[in-house]
Parts: structure tokens; C-alpha cells; sequence
């Protein structure tokens, strides 16, 4: 590479990397401050910092065309009719569960949305910082897609708009039901707005429907453009709010603390809090299903290739036979918790001593009854959300006027994340966190190796992992230089420093956990950002998650009941 391409390289990673840095900045501020208002003067730097950056994810963001595959991205994590509010309220659990209005959950984030009424919207926020960094860089894309759709169909100052816009507003106010060919004109318009093609606009059309909203692009175009428009003409600002309870509660692990006190009390109950305890992070399904689904199938299927019939599990369409891999483990010792504090981090405790390893594919022998493991299974953490739960969860507890010291033997992560080497569906083990933003490194002994992984038909990278602050805010400039420098680093996620944090404030400083404690990571590749098509806003694993999701168990679930 020549030198003026090098420093030009340099350069642009060195310009993103402190567009990041100006947005997290910026939004402390104004959560700080309470609200503000995303096109006006105080969203100006959050803006110009997301032009800047020009992340991936949201593709086409800095040009005059309107960005589809970011838009649907986008939509997914943010609740149903958001375009269309004026006022989009931050708050946290404040009783609204309680009241007549009806939760809207969107498709891809668990998190409580209420529409209080035809302008506001507020989202319930339980799980820390990220969650409002994710939110409020999504908004802000959001915003300026809208302004580039205004920009567009006004033609004066008055608020006279052009005859694609007029056309538009008419099929969307339309109460009748659309004929193929009132779509078909519909989009022909819309894609003019949009500054795309027919073509385009066409393909992407059935992937933002839903069953009781079939025409919801044309919807979220007009809703976007309709709010931008009254911005611009007549000055009627979109605005942004952080309730008080949100401003206070943040940061203090009030959420994390109930939802370890709740599974503490739980595995109380049931007597396993001093047992050799070995946790998870992982999903909701590929643990249970290693252990369980041996055990629970029959005839044909039990002669199908076993990760052939994960597949199947994992299909949403075979719920019959998912229902009878649960029902085998809740009768065989696995105790479900379903999470009420808001974390939105559901649980799983099963007790090694209540399963019959002869059905299963594992061979489990521990010295006595008292020294049988309890594998504790958490769902995904989002972000910093890792290490306040996790955090409070590996504290002594207090339990009949003595305080308990968890017995825990290992701690595995598991998870998905961006791969900067290799393409979705390869295995990452990581040697290392770094901290995005800082120099904060958190290098230790993982358990799990390149070699454990060798013959699992996927390629598998070792090396370091970089904890990002939000994956909507990469772009390929900053991924290249972290490859390509000292450095060295495999992928991206969002939660391994967190936890790492967690497990070294408890081993290392506070004492509440062994000291030497067994740490597993191990990532499988759910997109390649530094390849064009292969980022998240491409679309989901589909089934080449599924392999490397049961390799990674099975490798962790071998060692817990070998060591």
C-alpha cells in the first residue's frame, strides 16, 4: 500500500473514530439535559456525526437516495408507528404494565413500547446505556431519512409538495384495500420520492409488511415524510424526551440487582446454591436441546443426522416438536425462569443430579451426589447490560442469617458477532477484549481453543475481540484499522469486555468467586462488515447459525462435565 493511501486510510479511521466518540458524547449530554430535538439545533452534532461515520449498516445514508435494507433494519428494533410521533418518550418501568395500554414488543429487540396517544410514543428502557445509544442512533438515521424524503417532494416554502407526494398521501389515506395495480402505481411514485427504482422498491416491499399492515412501506415513507414536511414548513419539531425516573435510576443496577435476587431465591429454594455452579450466557434453546433431544426422539427422527434435526428444532414452523424437547428437560430437573425484572434476560437451571446421562450424548461421572454440577443457562445481555447482571448475580448472598459465597466453577459465553476474517457462520475464540474507545484491555486464560474446534466443519479464528459501544456505529475504515494494526482483532461484539469486567471485579478484587475461575468464550460469525452485502442490515443467519451454535455447546457442555 503506498504511503498517501496508508495515511488517507489512517486518516478516515482516525475521522470516524472520533464521529463515534462526538455521538457518545453528545448523547450523555443530552440525557443529561432531559431532551432535545433530533433536526433541530440539538441534534445537529448527533447528525453530522452519523453523515461523518456513514456506518454500514445504514448504507446509503450520505446520499440523496433513500437507504431500504438500513430502513428495514432500523424498523425492526423500533416499535410499529413510531413515524408516525411527534414526541418519542424515553422511560424506564414506570407501571405502564399495569395500565389499559397494550405493550408493542418490536419484531427484532425485546423491549415495552406504549403509544399513549396519536403523537407519542414511549419506549420502556431496562437494559442500561446501550439501549438508548442503539435507540438514539437508530432515530437519527430515521430523521434524516425523513428530511431527504421532504427535501425531495416540496417544491416551495409555502409546503406545496409534487404530484408523486399527492398521489402518495392518496393511497395511503385510501380505506379501501389495495388492487395490485393501485400498489403497483403507488410504488411507481414512491419510488420517485425515493430516488429509487421500481425494481428496488418492489423487492423490498413484502419485507416491511406485516399481517395487519400489508402496505406498511408506503405507510412509514409518508408517515416520515408527512412529520419532516411540518418540520420544515412549519417549524412543528419532532421531540425527544428522557423521563425523570429514567435520568435517576440509570447506572445503578436496579434491574440487575432484582433479577439476580429473584434466581438466587429461586435456586435457594430448590437447594442448589452451594453446589459447583457453571453458567452460560447463551440462548434459550441450544443447551437444553444438547442435552434433551437424544433422549426425547423417536423412530425416523432419531436416525436423522443430529444437527439436522437442530435444524429442525430451530425451524419457528415446529413448534410440536420444540414443546417435547421442553417438556423432556422440565421433567428432568430444568427449572425455567421467566424474567419479571425487566432485564428481559430469561433463565434456565438445570440440576445434573435429576438427568439420566445414558439418553443423552454426554458421559457425566463426578466423585459424589454434593459435587453434581448446576449448569445455570442466562439469555443474551445487551451491551453494558452484561456486567450489571452478571455483576450482582456472582455476590454472596444472604441466605438464613449467613452470608454464601457462590461455588462457581466456569463461566462460558457464548455469542454472536461480526467477523472482520472469514463469513457468516465462522467460529471466533477469543483471546482478548478491548474496549472501543479506550486502550481498556481485558486479556485471560479462555478454556476453549482453536483446537477444540478443529474438525466442527466451520472455519474457525483466534485472536482478539473488540467490545464495540453500539454495532450500528462500524464502518468499514475503523473495522480495517483494527484488523490491520497491532491490534490484530478477529471481530466485533458488544457485551465480552462487560462480562469480563464482571468476572474479574468478582474473582480477582472482591473474592466473591474463586479465583480461578474457568472463563470460555467463543463468538459464531453472524455477519462480515467489511464485506458489501454481508453486514447485519443483509438479513439474519437463517440455518448456518445453527451448526456452529451446537458445536460451540457441545465443546462447552464436554469440558463442564469433564473437569
Amino acid at each position: 500500500m503506498s504511503k498517501t493511501n496508508k495515511k488517507h486510510e489512517r486518516t478516515r479511521a482516525q475521522e470516524s473514530s472520533s464521529a463515534i466518540e462526538r455521538m457518545y458524547i453528545t448523547m450523555r449530554h443530552l440525557f443529561i439535559r432531559g431532551f432535545y430535538k433530533p433536526m433541530g439545533v440539538s441534534g445537529e452534532t448527533l447528525r453530522e456525526a452519523l453523515l461523518l461515520l456513514r456506518p454500514e449498516i445504514y448504507g446509503s445514508i450520505a446520499e440523496e437516495k433513500a437507504e431500504l435494507e438500513g430502513l428495514l433494519y432500523v424498523v425492526d428494533r423500533l416499535p410499529q408507528g413510531i413515524e408516525e410521533c411527534t414526541f418519542i418518550n424515553l422511560t424506564s418501568d414506570e407501571g405502564y404494565t399495569n395500565s389499559h395500554f397494550k405493550p408493542i414488543i418490536p419484531p427484532k429487540r425485546r423491549r415495552n413500547c406504549y403509544r399513549i396517544d396519536d403523537e407519542q410514543m414511549n419506549i420502556e428502557i431496562t437494559r442500561g446505556r446501550s439501549e438508548i445509544y442503539d435507540i438514539l442512533t437508530h432515530l437519527t438515521f430515521l430523521f434524516v431519512e425523513s428530511h431527504k424524503i421532504s427535501k425531495r417532494v416540496l417544491i416551495d416554502e409555502e409546503g406545496s409538495t409534487i404530484r408523486d407526494w399527492q398521489k402518495l398521501e392518496n393511497a395511503v389515506n385510501s380505506t379501501k384495500k389495495l388492487t395490485q395495480k393501485e400498489r403497483e402505481i403507488a410504488i411507481t411514485h414512491t419510488a420517485n420520492i425515493l430516488g429509487r427504482t421500481f425494481n428496488e422498491l418492489t423487492e423490498a416491499y413484502p419485507k416491511f409488511a406485516t399481517s395487519n399492515q400489508p402496505e406498511r412501506l408506503l405507510h412509514i415513507v409518508y408517515w416520515l415524510g408527512k412529520l419532516a414536511i411540518e418540520e420544515v414548513v412549519n417549524n412543528i419539531k419532532r421531540t425527544i424526551t428522557f423521563s425523570p425516573v429514567l435520568r435517576e435510576r440509570i447506572g445503578h443496577h436496579i434491574h440487575g440487582e432484582i433479577w439476580a435476587d429473584n434466581i438466587k431465591s429461586v435456586m435457594y429454594k430448590h437447594g442448589l446454591l452451594e453446589r459447583p455452579i457453571h453458567i452460560i450466557s447463551a440462548n434459550m434453546h441450544s443447551v437444553m436441546n444438547s442435552i434433551f433431544t437424544k433422549g426425547t426422539l423417536k423412530g425416523n427422527d432419531a436416525k436423522k443426522d443430529i444437527f439436522e434435526v437442530f435444524e429442525t428444532l430451530s425451524n419457528p414452523e415446529n413448534k410440536a416438536i420444540r414443546n417435547k424437547v421442553e417438556k423432556s428437560a422440565l421433567q428432568s430437573g430444568m427449572i425455567y425462569v421467566k424474567d419479571t425484572s425487566g432485564t428481559n434476560i430469561d433463565v434456565q437451571i438445570f440440576d445434573t443430579d435429576k438427568i439420566d446421562f445414558s439418553k443423552t450424548d454426554f458421559e457425566y461421572i463426578p466423585s459424589n451426589k454434593d459435587q453434581k454440577a448446576v449448569i445455570f443457562v442466562m439469555d443474551y445481555a445487551f451491551g453494558e447490560q452484561a456486567y450489571e447482571t452478571l455483576d450482582e448475580f456472582l455476590k454472596p448472598i444472604k441466605a438464613n442469617g449467613k452470608k454464601i459465597h457462590l461455588n462457581v466453577r466456569s463461566i462460558s459465553i457464548m455469542g454472536k458477532a461480526g467477523i472482520l476474517e472469514g463469513g457468516k457462520g465462522d467460529v471466533m475464540i477469543p483471546s482478548a477484549h478491548i474496549f472501543e474507545g479506550t486502550a481498556d484491555n481485558y486479556p485471560f486464560k479462555n478454556e476453549l481453543s482453536k483446537n477444540d474446534l478443529v474438525d466442527c466443519g466451520v472455519d474457525v479464528y483466534e485472536g482478539t475481540m473488540i467490545t464495540v459501544l453500539g454495532t450500528s456505529l462500524q464502518n468499514k475504515e475503523i473495522l480495517k484499522f483494527f484488523k490491520n494494526s497491532t491490534w490484530d482483532v478477529i471481530g466485533l461484539e458488544m457485551e465480552g469486555a462487560h462480562y469480563q469486567k464482571a468476572i474479574q471485579a468478582a474473582s480477582k478484587v472482591r473474592g466473591s468467586i474463586n479465583e480461578d475461575v474457568k472463563v470460555r468464550y467463543a463468538y459464531y460469525a453472524s455477519d462480515n462488515p467489511l464485506e458489501t452485502g454481508s453486514t447485519l442490515a443483509s438479513g439474519g443467519l437463517g440455518t448456518s447459525g445453527v451448526r456452529p451454535t451446537y458445536v460451540i455447546t457441545k465443546k462447552i457442555l464436554e469440558q463442564i462435565f469433564n473437569s
